[in-house]
């Protein structure tokens, strides 16, 4: 629950912002990366770099204990997205990231796990707020708002030509 304190108000006001920030900084990134023909994984880990520098400076310096728990959570979140890659890759072959270049961890790019990790961070974050603040109504929102970040990461991704993603009629 969102605490009444000052010094408690202060640091939700500064997470809020650095979660915020992130997402800016995203959009933004991704927006204009998908006219850049020189981008591939380096611009993805470098942003993922800056994200996490965000977040994880934050939490330090701050001491903040629950965005270190949304960060480790994040981090399993990331891991775990590696099998569904690799099942995509694999199994229904609707997704290829070997255009992007780079490093791999399993069938994914290196840097992945960590992107998804902010993307579970930037989840948590919002719909916890959201949830304290509209109950379940809130959490509806999420999907509707965030969700579409994800989906819009994707697109750019794929018209940045980072990724190959096919569509299967088999399914």
């Amino acid at each position: 629950m969102i605490s009444t304190d000052a010094t408690d108000a202060a640091l939700e006001r500064g997470r809020l912002r650095i979660v915020i920030a992130t997402i800016v900084i995203n959009v933004m990134a991704v927006s204009l990366l998908t006219f850049a023909p020189w981008s591939d994984w380096r611009t993805g880990a470098a942003l993922n770099f800056v994200d996490n520098c965000l977040l994880v400076g934050f939490a330090v310096v701050r001491r903040d204990a629950l965005l270190a728990r949304f960060l480790l959570f994040g981090v399993v979140v990331g891991f775990t997205e590696l099998a569904a890659d690799a099942w995509l890759v694999d199994y229904t072959r609707t997704l290829d990231y070997s255009i992007g270049g780079g490093p791999m961890i399993w069938r994914s790019p290196l840097w992945m796990p960590l992107a998804w990790e902010v993307v579970a961070v930037q989840f948590g974050y919002i719909g916890l707020r959201l949830w304290e603040r509209f109950g379940k109504t809130g959490l509806l929102t999420v999907k509707g708002n965030i969700g579409g970040l994800c989906d819009f990461k994707e697109w750019c991704a794929f018209y940045s030509h980072h990724v190959a993603v096919r569509a299967k009629s088999d399914f």
